[in-house]
């Protein structure tokens, strides 16, 4: 069951939704719109990723975890495209009851989700760009779980928080991705991609890796402290997380099984919404 959530983008569109209601605040008890957010996050993130899937799906059934993984929507294939279609038409449908002002952004996103791969000889996708994967992720990623719920709601956010709250997201979106790469690398070699993984090694990635969580912790105590955004308890909390990740990626380096990825460290981004949800519950009001 575990295994199919995973290989089904279910995990990774989950942990988009908790990222989204962390920037909303983790309420307990979202508005209607709010959960509308929420689901419509969900969804693109799923369609997204499902995509990716499916343009890199191999013609090769070795029961290895990376064959399950890539060709998970061949079985059946017909309910894949289905769900698949019928989500696009409903994620569309749905944009129009964003405001009008977010659309260049939802473009600006779907455009570098749709270029990301290409199945076509003469362009691969913008991925191939060197050292673009991995900036590429954490932006996209970012743009749609803090703008996007910032712009199409009323959060308590000022202009300095959610910049604040963009660039500390970033940095732990690109200290949990860098290990995917780095397990990847040899094969990303092979297909002619330059990332930072390959060009680091894996000791440079892994100390990149928690210089980017130390600066995500560093920058949560600062705005905590300049702003009151964060109230004390819920800056611990993110420390904690970016501790439990440093973790998890030293150990993510040993790993070669496709779960501990998604559903470790791609289950990172649950756990720090569900602990700063629980803290602020149970300290901060």
């Amino acid at each position: 069951m575990l295994k199919k959530l995973a290989y089904g983008n279910i995990i990774i569109a989950l942990a988009a939704a908790c990222q989204a209601w962390l920037t909303m605040g983790t309420p307990l008890h979202l508005s209607p719109y709010q959960w509308f957010l929420v689901v419509l996050v969900m969804v693109a993130t799923w369609l997204a990723y499902s995509l990716h899937r499916f343009l890199a799906a191999r013609n090769n059934s070795d029961g290895s975890d990376e064959a399950q993984r890539i060709n998970w929507w061949r079985a059946p294939p017909r309910v894949f495209f289905l769900a698949y279609i019928l989500l696009s038409v409903a994620c569309l449908a749905a944009f129009r009851y964003l405001p009008s002002h977010v659309y260049p952004m939802l473009i600006a996103c779907t455009v570098m989700v749709v270029l990301y791969r290409s199945p076509a000889r003469w362009f691969r996708g913008i991925r191939y760009w060197p050292f673009l994967k991995l900036p590429l992720i954490a932006t996209v990623w970012v743009m749609v779980t803090v703008l996007l719920p910032y712009e199409a709601f009323s959060t308590n956010m000022t202009c300095t928080d959610v910049w604040y709250v963009f660039v500390e997201r970033w940095l732990f979106v690109a200290a949990i991705t860098l290990p995917f790469d780095m397990r990847d690398a040899g094969e990303d070699a092979r297909q002619g991609l330059v990332t930072w993984a390959i060009r680091l090694g894996h000791k440079r990635s892994l100390m990149v890796s928690f210089a980017l969580l130390l600066g995500h912790a560093a920058l949560v105590v600062t705005h905590g402290v300049q702003t009151g955004f964060y109230h004390p308890y819920q800056s611990l909390t993110f420390i904690g997380t970016a501790v439990v990740a440093a973790i998890w990626v030293a150990r993510g380096v040993q790993q070669t099984g496709e779960l501990f990825y998604l559903v470790a460290i791609d289950g990172l981004l649950i756990i720090q919404a569900v602990w700063v949800a629980m803290v602020q519950w149970l300290f901060a009001g």
